[in-house]
């Protein structure tokens, strides 16, 4: 009879235990992980996470759309639009949430969870970070910065950040009062 593993083999099959035993204990630390930073981080009027996502029309399945609020059951034709996604309310909706991530889906991905930006902006606000402190770790974006504070007339120490997310790259979303408007995008890593 011929089996999968040769029993006489003990380094293999020592081997292979020892991996599968790994596998399981990083998976129980990663569910209990981000079940802990979730119920850390989770606050009922804090319903934008501690970053902006580009995604993209391609991302987006064109079924799930009528599940979106109204005004955004259409993708935008001129451009990027600036939506926000609604955390989860309920522990079945959180634990559905991670089960998502752990599939590699953010609850941004589906449209039944967008909202408009306008309704969540002070979230953004309040989780955005002063864009001095970018300056001071990209010393480079200091023109920039001020290219911004002149175009929206808001001094930089005003101005913040959240870090943005793409398929293919990174940067930093700035922020303007009021209203925490999106007045630019830099290509430098916001997550501090």
């Amino acid at each position: 009879m011929k089996t999968l593993i040769d029993a006489t083999d003990h380094a293999t099959l020592w081997a292979l235990i020892a991996a599968g035993t790994a596998l399981a204990i990083w998976l129980v630390l990663a569910y209990f992980l981000n079940r802990w930073s979730l119920q850390q981080d989770r606050s009922a009027d804090r319903q934008i996470t501690k970053r902006m996502r580009v995604l993209s029309a391609a991302e987006i399945d064109p079924g799930a759309l009528g599940a979106a609020p109204e005004e955004l059951r259409t993708l935008s034709w001129t451009g990027p639009r600036v939506i926000a996604a609604a955390t989860p309310a309920t522990r079945e909706e959180m634990l559905r949430a991670i089960d998502l991530a752990i599939g590699g889906l953010d609850i941004g991905d589906l449209p039944k969870n967008w909202r408009p930006y306008d309704s969540q902006a002070p979230s953004a606000w309040n989780r955005a970070k002063p864009a001095p402190e970018l300056e001071a770790r990209y010393p480079t974006v200091r023109r920039a910065l001020a290219s911004v504070a002149a175009r929206t007339h808001v001094p930089i120490d005003e101005l913040r950040f959240l870090p943005l997310v793409g398929r293919q790259s990174s940067g930093s979303v700035i922020l303007a009062p009021p209203g925490a408007r999106v007045v630019d995008v830099l290509s430098v890593d916001g997550f501090l």
